[in-house]
């Protein structure tokens, strides 16, 4: 796996070829600002949606290139099936940790591997 770092904005990417195709898998870190009303962690700890506040948590952004150039949004752990597509899947917005980074880069793959492109 090729890991790369943004030096200006901290994102991390993640290159593996899997089959079918090329997944790159974007991580960036999210900073949360308790003080604020407005700020998207307050809302959805307030609307129950998450237990607790989180800080600084991991915003993940898949893309799989597919054998004929395509690009789709597949293998995205911190999505799922809802609404009039896909949302949110809170079980996946994780404290910003290198472990729970390796945890999400590994599911990636993984759903990769089975061919799971979302709940």
């Amino acid at each position: 796996m090729k890991r790369t770092v943004n030096q200006i904005t901290g994102n991390r990417t993640y290159t593996e070829q899997v089959d079918g195709g090329e997944l790159v898998i974007e991580i960036r870190t999210a900073k949360a600002d308790p003080k604020s009303k407005a700020d998207l962690m307050s809302m959805w700890v307030k609307r129950g949606c998450l237990p607790e506040f989180i800080n600084e948590y991991l915003v993940v952004d898949t893309y799989f290139y597919d054998e004929s150039g395509r690009c789709w949004g597949y293998y995205n752990p911190t999505e799922k099936r809802g609404g009039a597509g896909r949302v949110i899947d809170f079980d996946w917005v994780l404290p910003a940790t290198p472990e729970n980074e390796a945890r999400i880069v590994a599911e990636c793959l993984r759903m990769a591997a089975e061919g799971v492109t979302a709940k």
